[in-house]
């Protein structure tokens, strides 16, 4: 596996944010990243036995026309673009490879 650490862009919404908006703003603020969504993708739920906490994921696919301009550096130290290839050597955060593989396999049998 190679040596990169990684996690897709997420955050939680505001007070009475509609996911899109969070998705948006969040993308923009932590890669500087313009983020249309385009398509709700899943809705993942991760109840923490630990804490009692049910945490509730959503993901999004969508579209940009902009590289990342600005790294939020409390929350990124860098971007990268993998193949789904390469996907499967990277060392990625919580759920988040098992979700893109889903995604994958999902849009391969459309």
């Amino acid at each position: 596996m190679k040596k990169v650490n990684g996690a897709l862009v997420g955050g939680k919404p505001d007070e009475g944010e509609k996911l899109e908006d969070a998705v948006v703003r969040e993308t923009a603020g932590e890669v500087g990243v313009i983020f249309a969504p385009s398509l709700y993708y899943a809705e993942i739920e991760n109840p923490d036995t630990s804490s009692g906490q049910r945490w509730i994921t959503h993901y999004f696919v969508g579209k940009t026309d902009t590289l990342p301009a600005h790294l939020q550096d409390t929350e990124v130290s860098e971007v990268g673009f993998f193949s789904q290839v390469e996907l499967s050597e990277i060392d990625i955060a919580f759920d988040h490879r098992d979700v893109l593989m889903r995604y994958f396999e999902e849009i391969s049998n459309i």
